[in-house]
């Protein structure tokens, strides 16, 4: 089962979108687990920070007022706006694009990020996650009951082949079949 994080990242990468999920439940929870993530990062009215009749940035005192009043603002909005129907309509813009295959996709958010704001903020902290795999992880796990604190000084070249022969010998590598 795929948790959520790993579905939303899997929705805002530009090169693949839905065509990773089969038509029907695997796209609705996909698009759900998206949805679910949006009502945090989308902004109802957003202010500007920049004085737009002189164009100064305004003081740094009245900054942080603002964006005490626009997380105060949002908590209350986001009840109300989580059953709206219209604040999704900039994720159905992104999904009606199509897929762009020869793009990076943080590269691509930053090009965008006028045009979908919340979705380039979710995109920012959903994409640049590096992601690992249980596989890497038992690596490392194993590594470690190989080389212990009383067994510290062994040649990387021996340790790599004890670690490589533990793996080989589960996974059945090198094994002769039985002749009948």
């Amino acid at each position: 089962m795929i948790d959520s994080s790993t579905l939303v990242a899997a929705v805002l990468d530009p090169r693949t979108k839905l065509t990773l999920f089969a038509t029907g439940e695997e796209s609705t929870k996909a698009i759900d687990a998206v949805k679910n993530c949006f009502a945090e990062y989308h902004i109802p009215q957003p202010q500007s920070i920049v004085n737009h009749n002189n164009s100064e940035v305004i003081s740094t005192r009245e900054y942080f007022h603002q964006l005490k009043r626009r997380r105060l603002n949002n908590d209350v909005a986001s009840s109300i706006t989580r059953t709206s129907p219209g604040i999704y309509e900039e994720f159905d813009r992104y999904l009606a694009l199509p897929c762009d295959d020869n793009v990076a996709p943080l590269l691509w958010w930053k090009a965008h990020f006028q045009e979908f704001p919340a979705l380039g903020a979710m995109a920012r902290d959903y994409l640049s996650i590096q992601a690992t795999s249980v596989a890497c992880e038992q690596a490392f796990s194993v590594a470690s009951n190989t080389i212990t604190r009383t067994r510290n000084r062994l040649h990387p070249d021996t340790s790599r082949a004890l670690l490589c022969s533990k793996s080989w010998l589960e996974k059945g590598v090198g094994k002769k079949e039985a002749v009948s």
